[in-house]
């Protein structure tokens, strides 16, 4: 009975995901039709204005949607489509800084484009702003964070402050730790930690540039998949004002410090979590993703073909993360 599940499970799924070979149609004739039925959620929080959207159809359970850093939620529209005949509202919203959300720095200047933060609390704050405003002043049976890179420190830590809010974490990539390039760890949080204290976090930090999405699929380090890659740069190179690049001294040590304050205690939490890394990871520290995930009690590793962006891959790869997505969703 367990072999017959797992294969009806299997052929039920094709059903649902979208082909990679005909995503530039479906994007024009499905997928943004349905993205369009999205409501707008808007809301400002001690002065950044942060925005979101929601997809709802009175289920009874909900998905909140993390995007990672410099990311907006519409890059995600894909997903969304691909997630609709699930028994699940969606949530999601831009962290300030990027996306449709407010900027630290004023829109058409050269400090504009720069990834930027100056707490990990801002973060956190407008989260759970946004989860108390939309998602939990209505009375779903289950809620679950579902989370790219940055978006999954996010939602890992607002589910150890309070574990009871959510149901189970869905983590792709997520961003436990970063990568320091030439630097140590230790070297880099002492660079960047001088750098602030001399007064020059809104800096640039070391080998950090403005916006560039590389015309030259080759070169990408997100994707392997050429479709969805020439989708999302469309998306960006359509409104400048989504260009978010590379990140100053500032947001490097605050995110220094809040990934050693994330592995505190995660050998005693319990909520149930499913973790992608990918094969070929050059953004994030998958290492600490991976002993991150063998620290937390209830946790599933699934490290997959592919690289940083695992859920706009390749079809082999993006379709088994959606099967153990819904397989994790209807059973947890």
């Amino acid at each position: 009975m367990k072999k017959i599940f797992v294969l009806f499970f299997v052929f039920t799924f094709s059903l649902w995901a979208v082909d990679e070979n005909q995503l530039p149609a479906l994007f024009q004739s499905e997928i943004l039709p349905y993205y369009g039925t999205a409501t707008p959620i808007e809301f400002n929080n001690h002065g950044r204005e942060i925005k979101g959207i929601s997809i709802t159809k009175n289920a009874p359970s909900a998905i909140v949607f993390f995007p990672g850093r410099s990311e907006t939620y519409a890059e995600y529209a894909e997903l969304f489509y691909d997630l609709k005949d699930l028994p699940f509202d969606l949530y999601t919203f831009d962290h300030f800084g990027q996306g449709y959300s407010g900027r630290y720095f004023k829109a058409g200047t050269d400090s504009s484009s720069k990834g930027h933060v100056t707490s990990y609390q801002t973060y956190y704050g407008d989260a759970q702003v946004f989860l108390d405003q939309n998602v939990f002043n209505k009375q779903y049976k289950k809620v679950f964070f579902m989370s790219h890179s940055m978006g999954g420190h996010i939602a890992l830590a607002l589910a150890k402050r309070n574990p009871s809010i959510v149901t189970g974490l869905i983590l792709s990539s997520p961003m436990i730790d970063i990568k320091t390039g030439k630097y140590t760890k230790t070297k880099a949080i002492w660079l960047s930690r001088t750098m602030v204290y001399l007064g020059q976090g809104t800096k640039w930090a070391d080998g950090q540039k403005p916006y560039k999405m590389d015309a030259d699929f080759s070169t990408n380090e997100v994707t392997t998949s050429e479709n969805r890659y020439a989708v999302t740069r469309d998306l960006y190179d359509a409104d400048p004002y989504l260009q978010i690049g590379g990140v100053t001294y500032r947001w490097v040590y605050e995110t220094l410090m809040a990934d050693q304050k994330l592995f505190y205690k995660l050998n005693v939490f319990t909520v149930p979590t499913i973790m992608f890394v990918s094969s070929d990871e050059t953004i994030v520290d998958k290492e600490s993703s991976m002993a991150a995930c063998k620290a937390i009690v209830l946790c599933q590793l699934h490290e997959m073909q592919g690289k940083h962006e695992l859920l706009q891959e390749k079809d082999p790869t993006r379709n088994e993360v959606l099967r153990h997505v819904k397989f994790f969703l209807e059973t947890n």
